[in-house]
């Protein structure tokens, strides 16, 4: 059975009929002689091609201009230029086997795409009913053109949490700063430690979570990755296990306590009116309280916190965790004036654009500063003049004049408050500086340099090295005992007995300095910032002949400007745009 439609070409006599077997489903053009002439076109033969209802059929590229030009040469025949065509499908699926697409070939005279053909294309692929995307399913069946689509979707696992550690008491407590009855504030209230008594509990412990799991598109399960389990640091100080819940730890005596990244310990606190000729010099295995003043040629060595309420004077102070001093740190007035007079004579010799490469930052380092202060935490004060500072993270509020400041993490001025000078001396941090002012409009010779920490950088490399080969070293000795066998390790004084019994104390032996290589990684990690880029920024104005420098880059302001941040760039510091 067929359907014919004529059409003609004015110059030749040739006729094009089209003819349709509708058995076969097949589109024949038929190219014959004719009396008639009539004008012969692509849109022509498209119009023929809709009238007889084919035109949405599968016609081939290219073939009408096949037809059209045979017409031209007078070429007579039958071409075939089509057919109709069902439906289908081609299901792809990801390489990581968590999505599934699905190739849509819409229907060109043929039978439609069905729900049923679709979905049993999708499971010739295996693909979970529980994974397919029914949004998609709907749009598949409803896709008139040829279209590429998500039909379903996998269910990536969720790593889990690493373990968490909460403190469930502050370390410190904050006085508000009121004025007084003459409306004067009196700046050295502020900071309190906080003593806890026995059975307080300190720190929580929330174990890492197993994570979820996920599953492909196929439905197989994917297992996630677990969180990094970390237990508390060991040994414990002051502390132990509460009875109620072994991931809490309490307090075992009065004291204060000092919290550390995976734990705390609580040290019992001394308090003194001040530290004088009177008290002599202080070492003590806790935590120290001054409510008045540490006086001229005194020291205090405490392994917790040193907490002074008055002022410093040519002292001695190091802390194994922070130093707070609500007043100032200052040293000798004569060796204030020996820095200056130095920097000075240094200042007018040299040519600024000329000596930026040759930068020192330690060829002014005294030999010995009679006011030094050393915590392994951080040290928070008022002011410091002519003064030693070395600690994580240093804060003043005021100013520190002409002083050797070192901290492996950042130096802060003037950033709670306070006016937040830093002039002259040298300044050394792991990963910033900040304040409000840097220099002086005297212009004095004041050195930055920040993105330290090689030597840190090294051992924490090194430590790592170390803690992989006792982990094989460990492996091994495991393997020696799964080695012995077990009937004979239960005959006293057999040779395997010994063997098992010496291998089990090298493994136990083994397993406490993995523990101890583990917590020094850990705190040596909790000094960098690895994410972030060291910088330099004053928040107000940064005055000329300010020496700074960021890893090799280097430079020296030369005109006063306001609030900027200066980062590395190559051999230079330049300001951030």
């Amino acid at each position: 059975m067929t359907k014919t439609e004529t059409a003609l070409n004015p110059k030749t006599g040739i006729q094009v009929d089209i003819d349709v077997n509708l058995d076969t489903g097949i589109v024949f053009a038929v190219i014959q002689q004719a009396d008639f002439q009539e004008l012969l076109t692509a849109q022509t033969i498209h119009d023929k091609l809709k009238l007889v209802g084919v035109d949405h059929w599968d016609i081939q590229p290219g073939a009408i201009d096949d037809v059209l030009n045979k017409v031209k040469k007078a070429q007579v025949g039958r071409i075939i230029i089509g057919s109709k065509k069902d439906a289908y499908v081609l299901v792809s699926i990801s390489t990581d086997k968590m999505r599934a697409f699905a190739s849509i070939f819409p229907a060109k005279g043929g039978t439609a795409l069905s729900r049923d053909l679709l979905l049993q294309e999708i499971s010739n692929k295996s693909i979970s009913e529980k994974r397919i995307l029914e949004n998609a399913i709907e749009s598949a069946l409803k896709a008139t053109f040829e279209v590429e689509l998500e039909i379903a979707r996998g269910k990536y696992p969720i790593r889990g949490k690493d373990t968490e550690f909460i403190q469930l008491v502050s370390d410190q407590e904050e006085q508000s700063l009121t004025p007084d009855d003459k409306d004067q504030i009196d700046f050295l209230a502020g900071r309190f430690y906080l003593d806890v008594t026995q059975g307080t509990p300190l720190l929580k412990r929330i174990p890492a979570d197993p994570g979820k799991i996920g599953q492909d598109v196929f439905g197989h399960l994917i297992q996630p990755e677990s969180g990094k389990d970390v237990p508390f640091n060991m040994p414990f100080v002051g502390v132990s296990l509460s009875p109620d819940d072994a991931n809490v730890i309490i307090a075992d005596l009065d004291g204060h306590p000092v919290f550390s990244p995976r734990g705390v310990k609580v040290d019992p606190t001394l308090h003194f009116k001040d530290i004088s000729l009177s008290t002599g010099h202080v070492e003590f295995r806790g935590s120290v309280e001054v409510k008045g003043d540490v006086n001229p040629g005194m020291r205090v060595i405490a392994t917790g916190d040193i907490f002074v309420k008055g002022t410093v004077e040519r002292a001695f102070l190091k802390s194994g965790a922070n130093i707070i001093i609500q007043g100032g740190a200052v040293g000798d007035a004569e060796g204030e004036r020996a820095i200056v007079k130095a920097d000075s004579k240094a200042s007018q010799k040299e040519d600024i654009q000329d000596s930026v490469d040759d930068i020192k930052m330690d060829d002014d380092v005294p030999s010995n500063y009679e006011c030094e202060l050393i915590a392994a935490g951080d040290i928070s004060l008022k002011y410091a003049n002519v003064t030693k500072l070395s600690a994580t993270n240093i804060e003043a509020k005021e100013y520190i004049f002409n002083s050797w400041t070192e901290a492996r993490r950042t130096v802060l001025l003037g950033q709670n408050g306070g006016k937040g000078k830093l002039v002259g001396g040298t300044t050394i941090a792991g990963q910033s500086i900040v304040a409000k002012v840097l220099g002086s409009q005297a212009y004095n010779k004041t050195k930055l340099q920040v993105g330290n920490h090689s030597e840190e950088r090294l051992l924490h490399k090194k430590l790592k090295f170390l803690h992989s080969k006792r982990q094989e070293q460990l492996h091994s000795l495991n393997q020696l005992l799964l080695k012995i066998p077990p009937d004979k390790i239960t005959i006293a004084n057999s040779l395997e007995a010994k063997k098992s019994a010496k291998i089990n104390q090298a493994v136990t032996e083994l397993k406490g300095i993995l523990s101890d290589i583990e917590s020094r990684i850990t705190n040596l990690e909790s000094m960098f910032d690895l994410e972030n880029e060291p910088f330099i920024t004053s928040t107000k104005t940064c005055f000329p002949n300010v020496f700074m420098s960021i890893y090799n880059g280097r430079s020296i302001t030369q005109l006063e400007s306001n609030a900027n941040t200066f980062i590395h760039n190559g051999r230079k510091v330049v300001k951030k745009k």
